[in-house]
C-alpha cells in the first residue's frame, strides 16, 4: 500500500519578499531533481505551483503554537498538486 504525504511550501512569509515566486520555482525544481537522483521507483513526487496571496499567522491553543496559512490559493495549489504528473512541475 502506497503511503502519501503532502507538503506545502510558502515563500514570502512571514516577511514579504519580491522574489517569492522565483524561490518557489527553484524549490520545486530542486525537489524534483533530488527525488529523481534517489533512483527509487517507489518514490514519486507531484508538484503544484501557484503564486497568490495567502492569510498567514500564528495559531495558538493550550499546548500548540503553529504558523498557519489559509486562503483560496492554497486550495488551488493542492488541486494542482493532485492533478500533476509525477516529476513534472
Amino acid at each position: 500500500m502506497a503511503r502519501v504525504q503532502q507538503q506545502v511550501g510558502v515563500f514570502g512569509a512571514p516577511a514579504a519578499d519580491d522574489r517569492h515566486a522565483v524561490m518557489g520555482c527553484h524549490a520545486a525544481l530542486d525537489l524534483i531533481h533530488r527525488i529523481t537522483r534517489l533512483d527509487d521507483p517507489d518514490i514519486q513526487v507531484r508538484v503544484g505551483l501557484h503564486c497568490d496571496v495567502v492569510v498567514a499567522g500564528i495559531t495558538e491553543a493550550e499546548y500548540l503554537r503553529a504558523y498557519d496559512f489559509g486562503g483560496p490559493g492554497l486550495i488551488l495549489v493542492e488541486r494542482l498538486q493532485a492533478a500533476a504528473q509525477p516529476v513534472v512541475v
